[in-house]
């Protein structure tokens, strides 16, 4: 059910996105920072929780079932290359240079490793994998690439903030919407 809900809200974006000739500070900081949000969990609980916790899915009888975990990464790759290429499209100025170029070394970082170590750990669910070959692969994940997560993370909050200030933009920072690792 979260997938067909954030599949909608980006279709929304991508919809607004392309209606626009010259971005907006609102609409470039919703892009660029507001959809990293998509990310949250990258190496941490949160797309644990998401993998042991599948959604369910319609299918062709009316009925539901459980999404493969396959099915899950695959969603979520889909929707961070979505808003990553939404992204890439934004017009770069003197004002929304530093903010776009976080923004996209932040997708640039997360997206090889949805594609392959989340896909590969995907596998591992779908094959029904014992928990401590589970556990190592999440443990691998956050190991390698939860630091320069969280680096790039800051560097794109760090560069959102005057941007935000700058424009008027009203934002509440620093809520937490899963646990770290």
């Amino acid at each position: 059910m979260n997938q067909i809900v954030l599949t909608f809200l980006i279709a929304i974006c991508v919809v607004f996105s392309s209606s626009c000739e010259k971005a907006t500070p609102e609409r470039i900081f919703g892009e660029a920072v507001l959809n990293t949000n998509l990310m949250s969990g990258f190496a941490g609980n949160g797309m644990r929780y998401q993998l042991e916790n599948p959604s369910v899915k319609l299918t062709l009888s009316g009925g539901t079932a459980t999404m493969t975990r396959k099915e899950i990464i695959i969603g979520q790759i889909h929707s961070i290359e979505d808003a990553y290429e939404t992204t890439k499209r934004l017009r770069e100025s003197d004002d929304n240079r530093e903010v776009l170029q976080a923004s996209i070394a932040l997708y640039e970082y997360v997206l090889p490793v949805y594609r392959k170590e989340y896909h590969q750990l995907a596998e591992l669910y779908d094959s029904n994998a014992g928990k401590p070959e589970l556990d190592a692969a999440y443990q691998a994940i956050a190991n390698n690439y939860f630091k320069g997560y969280q680096e790039r993370s800051a560097s794109l909050i760090a560069a959102g903030k005057p941007f935000a200030k700058r424009h008027g933009i009203r934002v509440t920072w620093d809520v937490r919407t899963s646990p770290s690792p």
